[in-house]
């Protein structure tokens, strides 16, 4: 039970202000090459996400970064920043 407190702490507050923010909001840092992520899975539970390490950025044509490809321990794939 301390791991489901710990994801729930962790979701509510980290995840919340780290988020991509929408056109209302203060402007955030693009995500960059390099940096770590969890790639979220509506299929399993939060903790068994898998982490990966941004290896490519593929911007939109407002310069925000829209998908990215990730490396992960099984392989690279590419996704859509809304699933990190």
């Amino acid at each position: 039970m301390i791991q489901q407190h710990f994801w729930d702490r962790w979701s509510k507050d980290y995840l919340a202000e780290n988020s991509v923010g929408t056109s209302g909001q203060k402007e955030k840092n693009n995500i960059q090459i390099d940096d770590l992520v969890l790639l979220k899975d509506n299929n399993i539970p939060p903790l068994c996400w898998k982490l990966g390490r941004i290896s490519a950025m593929f911007p939109g044509s407002d310069n925000k970064v829209r998908v990215v490809n990730v490396k992960t321990q099984s392989g690279e794939l590419q996704r859509a920043i809304s699933k990190l």
